[in-house]
């Protein structure tokens, strides 16, 4: 019920407000260029933005004679995903599964597929499985062979090749994950994935022009489909679809696809905690898919400026069909692009309708925000600080006066009445009464309010934040380590020195070194830009050869070279010393690769950096920076006492092998006749001796026995003293 009077709000909403006249115009001019100019058929676009309500505009044809309307269907591709997932997420919800079951427990098993996979990595795309549609040739060949046919699931899955990896080692795209996704939905419920989706999303928002091609009769008239290669078809074309399926197979209308992203996004269908599942985008690319982080059945993207036109997104195409999703977080706008045209260039189609929306957004007369905080930002150890924020008019008036509201997490927000002459577009510096913060990590918040002592134009640019930490109270005493493995990121105590919700580091659950997480941070980002993860103050005084340890993997793409500097201060942040400093093939710790790069558990590198020159209390920063190359990883971060162990690490050292490595049970080490009467000493990440063992022979089985999950080093002294070290991984 309250979905249905949300849907009857939007429409309210929407015939309620009216659509800046000027801006609409320019919509549909950019929309007639992108059709003429790119030769596709035709198109059907919708914008929704809150206090302009909804436009819809259409251009070019159907088929010869017939022009597009906006009550068209178009297929949408894959952009039928995201309905997936949310279907998933309301059945968590209700109980009826989770996110951590397993693919064989609800499925039987399939050739090819590795059932261990979590529904969580099917919606990730991190299992590694063969796409059946852009991996084989189903689509190209198969369903032109008969268009009357009605591909099954099994039929579809008796095409796949051998995975690409193992589940949760990497990420690339993959249809096949959400064809098994809505078998699963299936299975679960007892009713049809079509089923679930009428009564979790398409009933209740009152979704009456969107259908399942293939598997519903259309619910009005579709745009006819055209592609370069096989010419015009009446749509839906059944074997197109039926292979389409859950990864791909509905078709909408524009209009209300726009509604369908405002009420997800305003948290109208699915609880927060579900929401905020879908938006856990991971830090690093997900090959196939334009190296977009992914999150579940949804991407996010940014125009041109990460900090400002922040935006989730997908696209999808088919053979006939192509669309695009954009929600803007900041402006809480949707945009759907549809296009009956075929296969053709993303960026030249949306980019001139994005540009539109961005650069032409109607100004009012009176309005001002914040649009950056320089300080506080960051570590620092001293309690009072001087904020300086950046104030900027998006208003059409000359800007005279503005209040400044700002505060430190939830307390009363203090007051600064800014006087001065802002014009159009401009922005100044402005610097604000001190601020006390306590010891510990805070939230800053700035906001605009009254401007030229009237009512604000809009409230969406009014506001920004920063994250800052205050070291008043004593430091962290080492030892300390961190393995990413808490619920929070960056860990208690950490920072991150950068204001992108974009290319930040984070937390991944792709190819961690051990446990489940690392730390790692993508590719992407503008060039030469730094990123920043800090560490806590901690206090190295007593610690006898202080080290700072840590474990990294990276590959480099070929003719881009992403670097890693470690930086220490002494004195609290105000200047920072180089420890560390490697890029591309000396920072590397796997061979080059065109693709995107995930570690396997040989591909980590252990690092021991000393810090014998330092005492007291230090500050330690890990810096990315960009050079559009590739992933890279950090995990099993430690301080305290050297264990000297980078110093004897031979990965590839003749003499001495260990197999299964990884392993969960047990491992064999082997030798050599040469490396016969060894000691062997194996211990953990800190360097504490697990057991040690005199062997004369050339074969040695450790069992697990006592020890937990995790990375230890195997380390051999044989007769000759000559050393060994191994890294061994206990899953």
């Amino acid at each position: 019920m309250l979905l249905s009077i949300i849907a009857f709000a939007f429409i309210v909403q929407c015939t309620a407000q009216t659509f800046n006249t000027i801006w609409a115009d320019q919509f549909q001019t950019a929309l007639n260029t992108a059709v003429s100019t790119n030769n596709i058929k035709g198109a059907s676009i919708a914008v929704y933005s809150p206090g302009q309500g909804l436009w819809t505009g259409v251009s070019g044809n159907s088929s010869l004679g017939v022009p597009i309307t906006a009550d068209m269907r178009f297929g949408i591709a894959s952009n039928t995903k995201l309905f997936i997932a949310t279907t998933i997420l309301k059945l968590q919800e209700q109980g009826v599964l989770s996110l951590n079951d397993h693919v064989d427990q609800w499925l039987p098993s399939f050739q090819h597929i590795d059932s261990s996979a979590t529904i969580r990595q099917l919606l990730a795309h991190q299992t590694g499985f063969f796409d059946y549609i852009n991996d084989g040739h189903i689509w190209s060949d198969s369903i032109w062979a008969d268009t009357s046919r009605f591909w099954t699931p099994q039929e579809i899955l008796a095409t796949i090749g051998a995975p690409h990896f193992a589940p949760g080692r990497g990420c690339q795209y993959s249809n096949t994950n959400y064809l098994l996704a809505a078998m699963i939905i299936e299975s679960a419920t007892g009713n049809s994935w079509v089923q679930n989706l009428h009564s979790a999303i398409f009933d209740p928002l009152s979704m009456d022009s969107t259908f399942v091609g293939a598997f519903e009769a259309p619910n009005g008239p579709v745009a006819h489909m055209w592609d370069a290669t096989w010419g015009e078809f009446a749509s839906p074309v059944t074997s197109l679809f039926s292979t389409g399926t859950a990864a791909g197979g509905l078709l909408s209308t524009a209009g209300e696809m726009v509604q369908w992203y405002s009420a997800l996004f305003s948290g109208a269908i699915i609880a927060d905690s579900s929401l905020k599942e879908i938006l856990n985008f991971q830090p690093i690319q997900c090959a196939n898919e334009g190296g977009f982080n992914y999150g579940l059945g949804l991407m996010e993207s940014y125009y041109s400026d990460p900090t400002i036109d922040y935006a989730y997104c997908h696209s999808g195409s088919m053979l006939g069909y192509q669309s695009i999703m954009w929600y803007d977080v900041r402006t809480k706008t949707a945009f759907c692009f549809l296009t009956n045209g075929g296969w053709t260039n993303y960026n030249a189609l949306v980019n001139p309708l994005l540009a539109v929306f961005h650069d032409q957004y109607p100004t009012l007369p009176n309005d001002a925000g914040i649009t950056s905080v320089a300080s506080p930002m960051g570590n620092g150890c001293i309690a009072s600080e001087t904020p300086s924020v950046t104030l900027k008019n998006y208003g059409s008036n000359l800007l005279n006066t503005v209040t400044i509201n700002y505060k430190i997490d939830g307390g009363l927000p203090a007051v600064y009445n800014w006087v001065g002459a802002l014009g159009t577009g401009s922005q100044v510096a402005v610097n604000l009464p001190v601020i006390i913060a306590t010891s510990g990590s805070h939230t800053f918040t700035c906001y605009t309010s009254a401007p030229n002592a009237g009512i604000e134009g809009y409230t969406f640019n009014d506001t920004t934040k920063s994250d800052f930490i205050v070291n008043t109270s004593a430091a962290v005493i080492a030892p300390l380590t961190e393995n990413f493995e808490g619920d929070v990121f960056p860990p208690a105590g950490w920072s991150l020195n950068s204001t992108s919700y974009l290319y930040q580091w984070g937390q991944t659950s792709i190819a961690p070194f051990n446990g489940k997480y690392s730390a790692a941070i993508g590719n992407a980002g503008y060039f030469g830009a730094y990123y920043d993860l800090d560490m806590p103050m901690i206090s190295i005084t007593g610690v006898t050869n202080p080290a700072l340890d840590f474990e990294y993997a990276y590959a480099y793409y070929p003719g881009y070279y992403d670097s890693l500097n470690v930086l220490i201060s002494s004195d609290c942040g105000v200047s920072w010393n180089s420890q560390f400093y490697k890029g591309g093939s000396t920072l590397q710790t796997a061979n080059p690769t065109s693709n995107y790069f995930w570690p396997t558990a040989t591909q980590w590198k252990h690092e021991t950096i000393s810090l014998a020159a330092y005492t007291g209390e230090v500050m330690i920063r890990f810096r990315k920076i960009c050079g559009w190359s590739n992933n890279l990883f950090i995990d099993a971060v430690h301080i305290g006492q050297s264990t000297g162990i980078d110093k004897t690490i031979a990965l590839n050292e003749p003499g001495m092998s260990i197999y299964p490595n990884p392993f969960s049970t047990a491992t064999t080490i082997a030798f050599s006749e040469e490396q016969k009467n060894t000691t062997i000493k194996i211990t953990d990440l800190l360097g504490k001796e697990i057991q040690t063992i005199h062997f004369t022979g050339t074969e040695l089985l450790i069992e697990k026995g006592e020890m937990q999950a995790g990375m230890y080093f195997v380390h051999t002294i044989d007769e000759q003293k000559n050393r060994l070290c191994k890294k061994i991984i206990l899953q």
